[in-house]
């Protein structure tokens, strides 16, 4: 029995290493790092449009200015990343983030294999940048009245 539990966690430990060597081709760390974070912190994660304002005010509040590489153009309902839509579909499709619909909405959440790569990159990303993310987090926490939210994306987006 000793053998097969090695051996499959041989097996889980060989395809995040590859999961791993395929986001490098993806996006940065600091990109992939800043999204699990702001996914991580909420622990399920609301909204569609949540996660859209969160890293845009994340990259453009003067007071944060995380690293973060996304474009935004305005759109709908005010700034909208087609990028990170397009990275977090990828994200889904290789385990990493999990999402669910419910209650004519859909939730996100980090899976055992993004936990495993947030711990990772935790190390590959500067101090001052986690710092930047906590600001945001504390700032606008992920339960903050979703209007509120799209209204300070408008006011940080030109």
């Amino acid at each position: 029995m000793k053998k097969k539990r090695l051996r499959r966690f041989e097996v889980s430990s060989t395809k995040f290493y590859i999961v791993l060597l395929c986001l490098k081709h993806i996006m940065d760390d600091s990109d992939l790092f800043g999204v699990l974070y702001i996914i991580d912190s909420s622990h399920k994660l609301e909204s569609r449009k949540r996660i859209q304002k969160m890293v845009c005010i994340g990259k453009y509040n003067p007071q944060i200015r995380y690293p973060f590489s996304f474009t935004y153009t305005k759109y709908l309902y005010g700034p909208y990343s087609f990028d990170l839509k397009e990275t977090l579909t990828k994200l889904i499709s290789l385990g990493i983030i999990e999402e669910n619909f419910k209650d004519n909405g859909y939730t996100y959440s980090l899976t055992a294999q993004g936990e495993l790569l947030l711990t990772t990159l935790k190390s590959k990303v500067d101090a001052s940048d986690i710092e930047k993310l906590k600001l945001l987090i504390k700032e606008y926490p992920t339960n903050k009245y979703l209007p509120a939210l799209v209204a300070d994306s408008k006011t940080f987006f030109h």
